[in-house]
């Protein structure tokens, strides 16, 4: 159950209500600053929806507060007792609240609520945690509409990124009758619109556009410059051009369509649309996107924790989806097949969409496999009239004209920006968010500059607790095969890769900065990990590239806080150690923790490559960063 206190009554209103009706939410806009929530299940998709809900309304308070407070409450069984927060509980509630803010939309931005670290407390018995997180009205300029929940989201005329896409002033608010603040209002929407092309040009020319480029300068005979050098006019050419290369498309205005999720495993839920063929009356399944799973399949999610039974399984369950490979490959528990009565019909609107050549040809027919990222629920409803159920979905067919329509928008914004004699400035920024040798941005000073965790000794390790700006490793290897790989071509393992670790670094310096330990575990204890494990770790070529002394690396003895620091009795007693005392000391001696001190950066957002995805440290892991986030900081910079 989850309430919010308003400032003109002062009485308990549930979440959910004041984020849907309107009456609660010119409420919770005029005068909210304080937003409760009691906490039971922390793996609960229900439980994830109501924390999104109070996380939502406290981003929508315009009271003038600077800062809004979010106070949960963990109930337990009245047989249980506590007498404070041990590791482990913190960690799973901080991984509760990274599930529960993607469901957010509009998105907020990470430095709306890791400004402040959360607070745990104990009160009465209860454990209690506090969160502070910024308004979106106090934070930018650039979040116009209130953000909501799954299910509630409002249409696309409405939405931040349409702002972008509509000649109507109704999406940047009433038309007012000051023409100075009418002014300002129009400069601020063509500024916004200028930051939603530059974000998606930055990623589309990482990815399927600058791909395509070079492919026509390969086979082309003849090649000019820009755009004419490009054969396709969208992802889907290049991607059946390029074959087996997953290529990347992104459109911060959105790519709205109709699907229903068909499987679930423990985390996610999966989204299909129908896949139709000439001379077939019943279509296959294909796999488009993947979210979190919605809390009107709660009861098939406690399905798929326990053991399937013969009666939960869906009749033609040998029936597989296609694309099932390309996005369930991360998922570490099988896919649970919903039966037709269990399925949910949902609006989505994506804006990442990763295309892919497949192998595998359906009947003599090519297929590309259409993957779509960082997408909202605009409307999830159950499946009601069965007869007209399939009319009402999107096809495969109509995904694939979305994706090409979006690709046409992207490519006309080049006319339409790139070709204005005053856009020297918009160029500039381009080239300084995009260069992977030469630093363009200026080095943040003061605080603001600095890291806000530092460790100096390892007697300090242990009082560190993993959240924003802390991150451990316990292990770090090299992509291996596996020790029991009979079969040749299994799948290799590791148990953390170098690559990761760039993410995370690049993590830490969009967001707050921060600490990356490698050989702690995630209680705290220093194991260490040989010396020479990190030396293939590249700390350069990140895009945009980091100013001198943004990562430093420290190593340190693996000390663990328990080691006696006085010699053992009668020590000097024997005259030799035993071998395997001697073997023991030196391993012990030789491995090393891994201090990696990140500060934050002056870019808006950094990958690990030009052609990488930003992620961005949340309350406890490393998360994708949302587009629609990435253009916000991008219009803040643009003059």
């Amino acid at each position: 159950m989850c309430w919010l206190n308003c400032c003109f009554c002062g009485s308990p209103t549930e979440a959910a209500a004041c984020c849907v009706e309107s009456g609660c939410l010119r409420q919770m806009r005029q005068g909210c600053r304080m937003h409760e929530c009691d906490v039971s299940d922390v793996s609960a998709a229900a439980t994830e929806e109501a924390v999104a809900n109070v996380i939502a309304a406290a981003a929508n308070c315009s009271d003038g507060s600077d800062v809004v407070l979010i106070r949960l409450r963990l109930l337990h069984g009245p047989s249980e007792t506590h007498t404070g927060w041990s590791r482990r509980e913190k960690d799973m509630l901080l991984l509760c609240l990274d599930r529960s803010v993607p469901r957010v939309c509009p998105p907020i931005d990470p430095l709306q609520y890791t400004q402040t670290p959360p607070e745990f407390l104990l009160e009465n018995g209860v454990r209690v945690v506090r969160l502070s997180i910024t308004p979106s009205s106090r934070y930018s300029s650039f979040t116009t509409v209130p953000h909501r929940v799954e299910g509630s989201c409002l249409r696309p005329h409405s939405t931040s990124a349409d702002i972008t896409d509509n000649n109507s002033a109704s999406a940047a608010g009433a038309v007012e009758d000051n023409e100075d603040v009418a002014n300002t209002t129009r400069l601020a929407r063509r500024r916004w619109r200028k930051a939603a092309w530059m974000t998606a040009r930055i990623f589309n020319e990482g990815g399927w556009y600058h791909a395509e480029r070079r492919y026509a300068k390969v086979h082309n005979e003849r090649v000019g410059s820009g755009r004419n050098t490009v054969n396709s006019e969208n992802i889907l050419d290049a991607a059946m051009r390029l074959t087996e290369k997953r290529l990347l498309h992104v459109d911060v205005f959105g790519m709205e369509f109709i699907g229903v999720i068909v499987a679930l495993t423990s985390r996610y839920a999966y989204v299909a649309v129908p896949f139709f063929q000439d001379g077939r009356s019943i279509p296959h399944w294909t796999l488009v996107s993947r979210l979190g799973i919605p809390s009107l399949l709660e009861e098939e999610k406690k399905k798929n924790s326990r053991k399937r039974e013969r009666s939960d399984r869906v009749v033609d369950d040998s029936k597989y989806f296609l694309n099932e490979e390309e996005l369930v490959s991360h998922d570490a528990r099988p896919l649970l097949r919903l039966p037709p009565d269990h399925c949910v019909r949902v609006v989505l609107r994506a804006h990442k969409v990763y295309c892919k050549h497949q192998r595998s040809v359906i009947d003599g027919q090519a297929l590309i496999s259409v993957a779509f990222e960082d997408a909202a629920i605009i409307s999830c409803t159950a499946v009601g009239d069965k007869n007209n159920f399939m009319e009402s979905l999107s096809t495969y067919s109509d995904v694939l004209q979305i994706v090409q329509a979006s690709c046409a928008r992207f490519l006309r914004g080049y006319g339409k920006y790139t070709e204005m004699p005053a856009d020297n400035a918009g160029e500039r920024l381009f080239t300084a968010l995009t260069d992977t040798v030469s630093v363009h941005l200026k080095k943040l000073r003061g605080r603001e500059g600095q890291s806000p965790v530092t460790v100096s000794s390892p007697q300090e390790i242990p009082t560190l607790v993993e959240g924003t700006c802390v991150e451990f490793k316990a292990k770090v290897e090299r992509w291996q095969d596996s020790a029991d790989d009979i079969s040749p071509g299994q799948r290799r393992h590791s148990t953390v890769n170098l690559e990761r670790i760039r993410h995370t670094v690049a993590a830490m310096a969009s967001t707050m900065g921060g600490v990356l330990l490698v050989g702690v575990t995630d209680d705290g204890e220093a194991i260490g990990h040989a010396r020479d494990a990190l030396k293939e770790l590249r700390l350069s070529g990140f895009c945009p590239a980091m100013v001198k002394g943004t990562v430093t690396v420290t190593e340190m003895r693996a000390v663990s806080g328990d080691r006696p620091t006085t010699m053992p009795k009668d020590w000097w007693k024997k005259a030799n150690p035993q071998k395997r005392e001697q073997q023991t000391v030196e391993e012990k001696t030789d491995r090393v923790v891994t201090v990696i001190t990140v500060k934050r950066g002056p870019a808006p957002f950094y990958t690990t490559s030009r052609c990488s995805v930003p992620y961005t440290r949340g309350f406890a892991s490393t998360v994708p960063l949302h587009v629609v986030v990435c253009a916000r900081r991008i219009a803040d910079l643009l003059p």
